[in-house]
């Protein structure tokens, strides 16, 4: 008998291009910030995710929007950034952009310690689909599940 998956994945209404998580549970709803994030904590944990031409968008010509969108994804307790392409992909670049692929390196490197955001270069859809659960995974074992377990408990303890 398979375990129930402990969490929902949310799932941005803005997300143009939604990750697949098998036949992992996700409810569409919109999120303050971020792409991907823990029903129930949407407060507190987020990821963003990218493309490889979404993230050159995002160095060019949406960089205000997209450093806005940062400033609020660094104040939860855990965001992160998940990118569809590796540092070599990134490297050569789109085929259409004006951005200078040195410059978008250098533009992700520098939120990173801005921010203090974690960037991930997943290489594909599939593996970034699957970091982004991982990530999720990970925050919901260490921050969310204990708080649940001790909420369960003093259900039990008043109920007793």
């Amino acid at each position: 008998m398979t375990k129930a998956p402990p969490f929902k994945v949310v799932v941005d209404t803005r997300e143009q291009a939604p990750l697949r998580f098998g036949t992992w549970p996700i409810v569409v709803a919109g999120l303050k910030t971020g792409d991907y994030s823990v029903e129930g904590f949407e407060d507190r944990v987020a990821i963003e995710r990218k493309s490889l031409s979404d993230l050159f968008t995002c160095v060019g010509r949406e960089r205000a929007r997209f450093e806005r969108e940062l400033a609020r994804l660094a104040a939860l307790e855990y965001g992160a950034i998940v990118i569809e392409a590796t540092l070599a992909e990134i490297l050569a670049g789109p085929r259409f952009s004006a951005v200078p692929p040195k410059a978008a390196v250098g533009s992700v490197l520098a939120w990173s310690v801005e921010h203090r955001l974690p960037i991930f270069f997943a290489g594909t859809r599939a593996l970034a689909a699957a970091t982004v659960l991982k990530l999720l995974t990970k925050w919901f074992q260490r921050n969310a599940k204990p708080v649940a377990a001790n909420l369960q408990r003093g259900s039990r303890e008043v109920g007793a």
